[in-house]
């Protein structure tokens, strides 16, 4: 018998468990347990079958499974109740929204049928703006006949050339290198091909310097740092100058402007 209880409250406390979302289904499974003609009743008015020594202990165990399921019944209803306030409260919200933007409908309706509502609301607008930007002007249109230097553009920061046998040369900025600790495995900086030679030089400069190569056949270029193209790592770079097939850059030298 005591068997067959804990199975029954087993079954009760799976069956409030996996309710609905409704009141009803909770109702039903109360009137299924602890009804009148419910499991837990039926099984009170059988214990006359029993030994009576057995009667108490059984009548006991009957008594304290209802109470559980009673209270597992409440705490049910009670979130099935705050749930259902719940989407109450939302659909009201919901509604009262809706009807705020028809309300908002009607009002835009009228005003578009109003020509002097819309003349009014652009005035109150403009007013607004006026009081918000309407203070005195705070920059002041000169005329400058001074000439703007391209070089006068250029950040003042130092850069980083590097330079191949064969003329290919490019530029980057110098935090590209970042710091590494001993061990590191460093940084990529020209892909260097039969087409680019061999690195010959990297210097580290100034945008506002110039650079000046001479070839194994003396041929001697001049060029200002900055008019060297911005290339990133890991690209072999542009040629900065044509030479014969057997002449290659042979030095390199960087030195101010005023040179």
């Amino acid at each position: 018998m005591e068997e067959k209880i804990e199975q029954l409250k087993a079954q009760a406390a799976e069956a409030i468990k996996n309710a609905a979302e409704n009141l009803s289904e909770l109702d039903d499974i109360r009137v299924k347990f602890l009804g009148k003609k419910g499991e837990f009743t039926t099984i009170l008015r059988g214990m006359g079958a029993l030994a009576k020594e057995d009667r108490p202990k059984v009548g006991k165990i009957v008594n304290e499974a209802k109470a559980e399921i009673a209270q597992l019944i409440q705490q049910k209803n009670e979130e099935l109740k705050a749930r259902e306030m719940q989407q109450r409260l939302e659909r009201e919200k919901i509604e009262e929204e809706y009807q705020e933007v028809l309300k908002a409908i009607e009002d835009y309706k009228a005003i578009l049928a109003d020509e002097s509502r819309i003349l009014g609301i652009i005035k109150d607008e403009l007013k607004a703006v006026k009081a918000k930007f309407g203070d005195a002007r705070r920059t002041r249109l000169t005329v400058d006949t001074s000439e703007i230097d391209v070089e006068d553009l250029i950040a003042e920061e130092d850069v980083v050339i590097t330079l191949t046998h064969n003329n290919y040369i490019k530029r980057m900025a110098l935090d590209t290198y970042r710091r590494q600790n001993r061990g590191g495995k460093g940084l990529i900086n020209l892909k260097v091909t039969e087409k680019t030679g061999d690195v010959i030089g990297l210097r580290v400069v100034h945008p506002d310097q110039e650079l000046m190569l001479i070839t194994t056949e003396g041929i001697v270029i001049r060029t200002n740092i900055s008019d060297i193209s911005v290339i990133s790592r890991n690209t072999q770079g542009v040629k900065l100058m044509s030479t014969s097939e057997n002449d290659i850059v042979a030095s390199m030298a960087v030195m101010d402007q005023k040179n």
